[in-house]
C-alpha cells in the first residue's frame, strides 16, 4: 500500500506508514492512499496491532489539537499582556506630560510672583532741620526695622504773681505748669476786710481762698478795706478800681 504522504511502499496489513508513520486509513477505515491504486483495504482494521496503531494516532492527533489550542491560548495571552502593557504606557507617558506641564506652569508662575513680589523700606533721619531719607529695595527676604522717636515736650510754665496793698498779706504758687490749677489766699490785717482778687482793674473774684486754672502768666492783686470806716488806705474810697460792688 502506498503512502499518500511520502510514496512510500507499506505492507497491507500496516495501518500506518512506517516511512513516515502518517495514517494508511482514515478514521472510516478506508485506504488513505493514492486514488490510483483504486483499492480499499477493510480486513486491516480488525487486526488488534493496527487497532493499537490506530488508537495511538488518533491520541497524537487529539494530543496535536489540544497542544495547538494551547499555543493558541498562550498567543491570546501573550496578545493581551502586551495590549495591556501598551495602555499602561500610553498612560504614563500622558501622565508625566501632564505633570510635567503643570510643574512648568507653577515654576513660571512662582517666578513671577518673586519678581513682582518686591518689598521698599524707607528710613528716615532728621537732625534740626536737615532731613535725609534713604530707599532699599530687596527681591528676596526683607527685613524691616521700624525705629520709635519718642520726643519729650518739656511743660510750658506760668507765672502767677501777686501783690497786696495795706491791710492784709496774700499766699500762693508763683510758678506752675500751664492748664493746671493753682489756689491763692488772701489773709486780712486786724481792722481790715477783703475786698476781691482783681487783675488789672478786673475783679475776677471775692473769695480770700480762689482757685482758677492757669492758661497764662497771670497778675493778680489782693485788696482790703478798713474795716472801720470801710475806706482803703490808699486813696480813701469806698471800693478798689474795677469793683463790681
Amino acid at each position: 500500500m502506498r503512502c499518500k504522504n511520502c510514496g512510500c511502499e507499506n505492507d497491507d496489513n500496516l495501518y500506518i506508514c512506517q516511512n513516515c508513520g502518517s495514517p494508511l486509513y482514515d478514521e472510516n477505515g478506508e485506504i488513505n492512499s493514492d486514488k490510483e491504486q483504486g483499492t480499499q483495504v477493510f480486513g486491516a482494521v480488525g487486526n488488534d496491532e493496527n487497532e493499537r496503531l490506530r488508537q495511538e494516532t488518533m491520541m497524537r492527533r487529539e494530543e496535536r489539537k489540544a497542544a495547538a489550542e494551547k499555543k493558541k491560548k498562550q498567543e491570546i495571552a501573550i496578545i493581551v499582556v502586551l495590549v495591556i502593557l501598551l495602555i499602561a504606557i500610553i498612560t504614563g507617558t500622558v501622565l508625566a506630560v501632564v505633570h510635567a506641564k503643570k510643574n512648568k506652569e507653577e515654576t513660571t508662575l512662582s517666578t513671577e510672583t518673586s519678581t513682582s513680589d518686591v518689598v521698599e523700606s524707607t528710613s528716615e533721619t532728621t537732625t534740626g532741620a536737615s532731613t535725609t531719607t534713604t530707599t532699599s529695595t530687596t527681591a528676596t527676604t526683607t527685613t524691616t526695622t521700624t525705629q520709635a522717636t519718642t520726643t519729650v515736650t518739656q511743660a510750658q510754665k506760668c507765672s502767677v504773681a501777686l501783690s497786696c496793698e495795706y491791710g492784709g498779706e496774700v499766699e500762693g504758687d508763683t510758678t506752675v505748669e500751664k492748664g493746671k490749677t493753682v489756689t491763692v489766699i488772701a489773709r486780712p490785717n486786724d481792722g481790715y476786710d477783703f475786698a476781691g482778687w482783681y487783675n488789672g482793674s478786673n475783679l475776677v473774684s471775692s473769695n480770700t481762698v480762689y482757685t482758677f486754672t492757669v492758661n497764662s502768666d497771670t497778675n493778680l492783686r489782693a485788696a482790703f478795706i478798713n474795716a472801720d470806716d470801710g475806706k482803703g488806705p490808699d486813696d480813701g474810697s469806698d471800693t478798689l478800681n474795677g469793683a463790681d460792688d
